[in-house]
Parts: structure tokens; sequence; C-alpha cells
């Protein structure tokens, strides 16, 4: 059987009699199942396993990709013209070793000379069928000139010559014939150029691919990589077709070039014989996408072909340039040049050996000049590389930017750091600052509670006259927003959709950077700020990475403040136990259940069929376990029902009020406030938050529930 990727159309009614067609049901989905291998069935039970597949004979796989391909018509009769115009190609070969040998035997070989006599000259042309066929032709050229050869020869002509029975003519006439078939050559080599085999080779593996891709089962699409799968349409398809498929073309061309050498050498010399290659997979899925998109890919394929064929033909063309210009120096040479060779024109000024080796150092010249030309080719094409990487790596980065902001940052810290120490000089100051009775002086006071409080702790997070906008906008999102954040609260905001609540968010994260003439955007240089997208990504890896990512585990608190922090979290059962089985980093599992912890937590695997909640409790816990003193977060409890999300917020409210969630309590007076800023499209899941704002292009922002703050500049 031969192998197809599963065919998927639509089969539509019309015409209906005795019924009403509906809306939506006239409409069904069909899919032909090919159940065969690829590429053929002989390694059917390896191709699927990833490493019985490495085991495969590559031949072996190579002859079965050429069989499935010959089924393919416009293939199979693309290689058998190109085969057939490959050996026309080798016969001319062919043809100008026999002009060769003719033109030094015959027409340069002295008069009446004693090495070879003219009968054993008439019995070699009469054994050569080549040199029959060019006095046949010679005869033609004599007679559309007007003249006769053969019985009539012109007299004091020399017997054996092509044209007039002159070796002056005939020696045109052999740079005639080794101009004009060249000409065929180049025609059979545009004509090639044209076929589109290739081009229908690449595309019957890339469409393919993709209609196989758009139909695995859910669990393999998981654990393929989309740029793996990117990867093998286009690299890997390429090589397939051009390095593989194509170049044993080329060898067979080579091969029957071979073989005119060795029948040349063979019939010339009786001695020589003893001698010598996705993202959006949902939403095709669920409005039924998959034939308009398998369509639209072939479409692109078919430009891209057919942009591919132009440019082949005109490589084809500029390939020709060297060949063309030792051709036109050789036969010209040859015509132009033969009349001064001493062996027939006494008074000539040119030796038999100085012409010939003249003719060797025109070839030798050609193929240089070819070398070059193709070299300089190659590297021509590089330059489309060149300049893309000479784009990407002279776009403008926002490192100077980053480098401004960081420096006036430190500098506005050291200022209001100081500020800070001198106002705890003041306990009514510093009691109206913190709502709280407290005592001390210098760098730290304490409260009622006997809780330390630093002065650095006592510097807001501020927003001062922020206007921002994107390229690309007139009008501005941000304008002239005030407004200061003090350390160790949790802070929401709300608001309609595109008001400006993650681009707030963005703004204190620093993953937006305001222009210097737009406004001040402080956050306290000693704090580390951690901003999360509600995006969540993985890696490529074990889970333990990607919970701690590069970081140290013990910095973290241990693999037992992590596994408690996933348990808080939500984490099924599959997950909380892919966690206790997965070795820490830097240690290896126990030889004998090798096997068996590997099936368990493999890094391709684990994440397999988790949901948009799962990811959602993966992000959270990433987060608790970095303990940052700045938390950033948009959209965090989007994808919790009201009551998951009511307990995701108390365990941010916990990470705030403890300073770090399960964090050692004795330590807690030492450590730094932690701030959380999160985002949300309801009010009535911003309840645990000390204070919400309410985010406006209208207004900017206006606190809606919590105390306002009271401006440092007024304290």
């Amino acid at each position: 059987d031969n192998w197809d990727a599963t065919l998927e159309f639509a089969a539509v009614v019309h015409n209906v009699r005795g019924a009403f067609r509906g809306k939506y049901l006239h409409t069904c989905q069909v899919k032909i199942i090919d159940d065969d291998a690829f590429p053929t069935n002989k390694h059917r039970d390896s191709v699927k396993d990833p490493e019985l597949i490495q085991g495969i004979f590559g031949p072996s796989l190579m002859v079965e990709y050429l069989k499935m391909s010959m089924d393919n018509e416009l293939i199979f009769y693309g290689v058998v013209y190109t085969i057939c115009m490959d050996v026309i190609k080798a016969l001319y070969f062919f043809l100008t070793l026999y002009l060769q040998l003719y033109l030094v035997d015959v027409v340069l070989a002295p008069p009446g000379g004693e090495e070879v006599g003219m009968e054993e000259r008439r019995l070699s042309t009469e054994r050569r069928y080549l040199l029959r066929t060019l006095h046949a032709s010679g005869g033609l050229i004599a007679r559309a000139l007007g003249e006769e050869l053969g019985e009539e020869e012109s007299e004091g002509g020399e017997e054996g010559m092509l044209l007039f029975g002159s070796k002056h003519y005939t020696a045109m006439a052999v740079g005639v014939f080794y101009i004009m078939p060249f000409c065929l050559n180049h025609m059979i080599d545009y004509s090639k150029a044209r076929l589109g085999v290739a081009s229908a080779a690449r595309k019957t593996l890339q469409a393919n691919l993709l209609r196989k891709f758009l139909n695995y089962r859910a669990e393999v699409r998981d654990c393929i990589s989309a740029g793996d799968l990117t990867m093998a349409m286009t690299r890997d398809v390429m090589e397939v077709v051009d390095v593989g498929f194509m170049k044993l073309l080329k060898v067979v061309s080579i091969i029957s070039k071979l073989c005119f050498s060795l029948v040349f050498v063979l019939a010339e010399n009786k001695m020589a014989a003893y001698l010598d290659t996705v993202n959006n997979f949902k939403l095709v899925s669920d409005f039924l996408l998959k034939p308009y998109m398998v369509e639209t890919y072939e479409e692109c394929i078919d430009q891209y072909n057919s942009k591919a064929e132009s440019a082949n033909q005109v490589m084809t063309n500029n390939a020709y340039l060297a060949p063309w210009l030792t051709t036109v120096l050789i036969g010209g040479f040859i015509i132009l040049c033969t009349g001064e060779v001493t062996t027939i024109n006494p008074e000539g000024t040119m030796s038999l050996g100085a012409f010939l080796a003249t003719v060797n150092v025109f070839k030798e010249i050609g193929t240089e000049l070819r070398e070059i030309y193709m070299e300089s080719m190659e590297v021509q094409k590089t330059f489309g590389a060149l300049r893309k990487l000479c784009f990407f790596l002279n776009q403008p980065t926002d490192l100077g930017a980053r480098m401004a902001i960081n420096r006036q940052r430190r500098k506005l810290g050291t200022q209001r750091r100081e500020a800070a120490r001198a106002r705890t000089m003041t306990q009514r100051s510093l009691a109206q600052m913190l709502n709280a009775e407290l005592v001390g002086t210098g760098q730290e006071v304490k409260t009622k509670e006997e809780e330390t409080v630093f002065a650095v702790d006592t510097v807001t997070i501020e927003f001062k006259n922020v206007t921002f906008w994107y390229p690309g906008h007139n009008a501005p999102l941000l304008k002239r927003v005030t407004v200061e954040f003090k350390q160790g609260k949790l802070y929401a905001l709300t608001g309609k959709r595109h008001q400006g609540k993650a681009t707030i968010l963005k703004l204190l994260g620093e993953v937006l950077l305001p222009d210097v003439e737009c406004g001040e955007v402080f956050v306290p240089p000693h704090m580390r700020i951690l901003h999360v997208s509600k995006e969540v990504g993985v890696l490529k890896a074990g889970l333990i990475p990607n919970l701690i990512f590069n970081n140290d585990l013990e910095t973290l608190g241990g693999m037992k403040r992590i596994s408690k922090i996933c348990e808080l979290c939500g984490f099924s059962p599959n997950l909380l136990e892919q966690l206790s089985m997965e070795p820490p980093p830097g240690t290896q599992a126990p030889a004998h259940d090798e096997e068996k912890e590997h099936e368990t937590w493999s890094q391709a695997n684990w994440a397999t069929g988790l949901s948009q909640t799962d990811y959602a409790r993966l992000n959270l816990a990433r987060v608790l376990i970095t303990n940052p003193e700045c938390l950033v977060m948009h959209m965090p409890f989007i994808s919790f029902s009201d009551e998951d999300a009511q307990a995701m917020t108390v365990l941010v409210r916990q990470h705030v009020q403890e300073r770090g969630i399960l964090m050692p309590a004795a330590e807690r007076s030492i450590r730094r406030p932690r701030t959380a800023f999160f985002s949300s499209s309801a009010l009535e899941r911003c309840s645990m938050a000390d204070k919400v704002y309410e985010v406006s292009i209208d207004y900017g922002i206006k606190l809606v529930r919590g105390q306002e703050e009271v401006p440092a500049s007024d304290k």
C-alpha cells in the first residue's frame, strides 16, 4: 500500500428534496485515514519509537522514501526526464572526446606523415560510428554552401576532411560542432530547473506533515515542541529533498558520464581495461479549520515554490556564464587559429603542441573561473542572512535607558533613605506615618508590639506625574498619574478593559520604561521586583527546575518549604507525587529505580494534561517560592473560581503579612516588608487587599477602598 497522510474534506448537501436544508447541519467533515507507515511499511514497527528508529539503516530508509516518492506522478516523470536529459548531456561529453581525437588524429595530422598512414586513418574513420555522423553532418554543411563532398572533392583536397577536402575548413566545422551542442546542454539544464521535482517533493512532505500534526493525539501534541516541528517543516524537509533526493539524481548523472568515459577508454585503448534533508491548534480544531489551514498552507508552499523555481532558473543561467565563456574561447580559438598550426600551414606560427596546450589552458582557465564564480555565488547567498544579522544586531536596545533609570533610582533611593532616617528622629512624625506608637531613635524604631521598623522600610513606592503611551498611539494611556504606595501592603488594581491596569503594573515591574521627561516611577532600590504576567510558560525541564529555575534550592528554603507551598497552592495529587519522586537538582536517582523514576518524572511529559488552573497554581507557587520584596502580578486569579481565587488571595496576603510565606518566624523582624500588587477585573475579588485602586484613561488612578495615603512631602 502507498502512504499518505489523513485526508480531510467537507461534504455539503445540495438540492434537498422533501426536506428543509438547515443552517448548520448541511455540511460534515470527512476524513480518509491511512494506516500505512511512512515512508513504507517495511520499518513499520520501528519508525514509531524514538529509540528504535535510530537503529534503522539510513540507506535502507532512504530507498523506501524514494519508492514512496516515485508514486507521485509528477515526481516520477520528472525523475525519468531528468535521467534521460543527463544521458544526453553525457553524450555531449562523449562527442567532445571524439572531436578532440578527430582534430588531432585526422585534421592536424601532417600530410603524408609516417606515424599514421592514410589507409589507417581511413580504417579508423570507418570504425568510429560517431565520426561517420560527423562526415554526414559535414556533407550537409557543404551542400548548404553549394558544394559537394565525396567523389567530387575539390582539386587538391585531402581525403578524410569534412568540408571541401580542406583541413582548415574542417577544423572550423569541428569548432562549430563543439559549440552548437552546448546550446542543447543549456536548454536541458534550464528545462530541468522548471520541472519542479524538488518543489513537489518538498510540498508532499511539508503539507502531509501539517496534516499529520493537525490530527495528532492530544498527549502526542503536548509532547512535541513547536520549535522542533517548525524546524522539521523547514530545515529537515530541505535537507531530505535537496541534499538527499536531488543529490542522488546528481549521482546518476555523474555515473552516466562516467560510463561514456569508460566506453571511450575501452574503445580507444584496449589495455586500459586491465589497468584501472502551532501554536494555534485549539483554534483550528474548535472551528473545524483543518482543511482551510491545509489549503492556506499549500498556497503558501506553491507561492514559495514558484519563487524558488524562478530563482533556480536565474541561478542556472548565471552558472552557465563561466562555461559559456570557456566554450566560446575554445571554439573560437579552434576556428580562428587552426590555420596558424604548422602541421596545416607550413608558414604558420604555432606548433601542434602549442595549439593543444593552449586549448588545455583555456579549459583550465574556464574551470578555475567557474570555481571562482560558484564560490562567489555561495558567498552571495550569505548576503541576505548577513543583512538580517546586521539589522538585528544593530537595533537599539533599552540598556541605556535602564542604566539611566537605575542610576536615578539609586540616587533618589539614597536621598529618600536619608530623609527617612531623619524622620525617625522625631517619634511623633514616625507615629503619624506608621499609625502606631513608636519608640527609639536612629535608623530603626519599635512599635508597641515590639516589631522592628527600619527607616528604609518607610520609603514609599511612587508614581510622580507619569504620562505614558505606546508607540504608534497618538493619545496617552496614562496622563500625569501621581500616587504613593507604602511598603508592606497588598494593593489591588481594578477597572474596565484597556484602561491601563497592566501598563501600571509593567511600569512598576520595570517591564516598560517611561521616558525621562514623562514622569518618574520610583521603587526603592533595595527591593527585589518580580513581575508576573498572566501567561504561564513551562521550560523543557523537570517540575522542580520549573519552580525554582536557576535559584539555589537551599536559599529558597529547601524542598520541604517548596513542597508545602505547592500543597497550599492546591497542586493536584499527580503533581505532588511528581514533586516527591523527582530528585532535587544536583542529585541522581538510585540506579535500581532509574527506569521507573524516569517514566514518572520525565522532563518532556510532566506538564502533559495540565489545565489552565494548574498552570495558574504553578505560577503562584513560583512567586511564593521566589519570595520577592515587591511582587507585581497581572490577573493572577483569572483562571480560578471565586472560592479558589479567595483562597489564593489569602496566600498572597499571608506572604505580605509574614514577610515571606513559610519562612522562619524568628527572622521575621529582620526581614524586609513584602509589598504585593495584583490586578483584577472584578472588585469582589479584591476584598483581601489593603487598598483597592480603580484605573481609568479619563482620571488615571483613584482609591476606591481603603484609607488615602499621606504624601511623603506633607509628612
